[in-house]
């Protein structure tokens, strides 16, 4: 058996984390892990870093909002999903700190391999793709709620299959996956056709002011807190405004900063050509090739889009 599936296996009391701000793919591949655990009648528990994004909030809530009163718990087992590095654990890196093992499973490429046991590829698509792998190694039954967890992880993180990162074996999992008879349109017609009145509107202002520049090769858009506030929003009910700027034509980067009240969040897309992960480091960020981001504190949006800016022209003056 694999080492990690052993692990598992042998731990009693285990508590599953993902990356804070978690999205569709730290969210369901956690959610997946739970039930597997909790199938297998182990004491588990999944903390999230705080209220979900809404627009994965429809999944169950089977999981505990973090807060410092948990900090001093000790774990047999802590399973850190899709996070790259400690930090991106927020105040639940405590948690990691007291257990007796840890394990790390993710898929970006600059993971800093922080865990006792570690399982990274940053050649597959998602961390749910991951864990459908560990699953199999496991001899794990595919539940048909395991399985709607696992594929939204993988739409999530593959823009329901849009991505260069699909390959062949992503789309014969997401195959198996529908087997089970989840109800898949459903799923991606909330993940990916489902907005409120007020976030579409949202849109509509920030598309009256997409940036360009470069000679059009990067597109950049930017929502200050009171924009928000207009319409009754937070950040973290739209965090995919990056792709309003990804889809113009002629861009090879898109950026979107959202100002929140603690500090102003970056996300980069690639459309090809550039690596934004590189980008997303100069800011203590990272990522993927394709899609990184970043945050930025101590200064407002139109410090934080030159500070970028000037970041994107140092990877790209050479390539123009």
């Amino acid at each position: 058996m694999d080492k990690i599936a052993k692990i598992i296996e042998e731990s009693d009391n285990i508590a599953v984390i993902a990356h804070i701000d978690e999205d569709c793919d730290a969210l369901c591949s956690s959610l997946a892990m739970l039930e597997m655990l909790k199938n297998k009648g182990k004491n588990a528990v999944y903390f999230v870093s705080g209220p979900v994004e809404h627009k994965i909030s429809f999944f169950e809530k089977n999981y505990v909002i973090f807060d410092e009163s948990y900090s001093d718990n000790v774990y047999d087992l802590v399973i850190c999903l899709d996070s790259a590095d400690e930090l991106r654990l927020g105040k639940r890196i405590a948690l990691v700190k007291n257990a007796k093992k840890t394990i790390n499973i993710d898929h970006h490429y600059t993971n800093t391999m922080y865990a006792d046991e570690n399982r990274v590829n940053g050649d597959i698509s998602s961390t749910g793709e991951m864990i459908y792998d560990l699953f199999a190694e496991m001899n794990v039954e595919i539940t048909q709620k395991i399985a709607e967890y696992l594929y939204s992880a993988i739409m999530g993180d593959t823009g329901c299959l849009k991505y260069n990162c699909v390959t062949p074996k992503t789309v014969m999992i997401i195959s198996k996956l529908m087997k089970t008879g989840i109800d898949h349109a459903k799923l991606c017609r909330k993940l990916f056709d489902t907005e409120t009145i007020n976030a579409v509107k949202l849109k509509a202002d920030i598309m009256k002011n997409i940036k360009s520049c470069f000679g059009g090769r990067v597109s950049m858009v930017s929502v200050d807190q009171d924009e928000f506030e207009k319409y009754g929003m937070s950040e973290k009910d739209i965090g995919d405004i990056v792709n309003i700027p990804r889809c113009i034509e002629g861009t090879e980067i898109a950026v979107s900063l959202r100002k929140t009240p603690e500090k102003i969040k970056i996300s980069f897309r690639s459309n090809g050509r550039y690596n934004v992960s590189e980008i997303a480091k100069k800011f203590g960020g990272g990522g993927h090739v394709m899609a990184a981001g970043a945050s930025i504190t101590g200064c407002e949006l139109d410090e934080a889009e030159k500070k970028v800016t000037e970041a994107i022209g140092e990877v790209i003056n050479g390539r123009i």
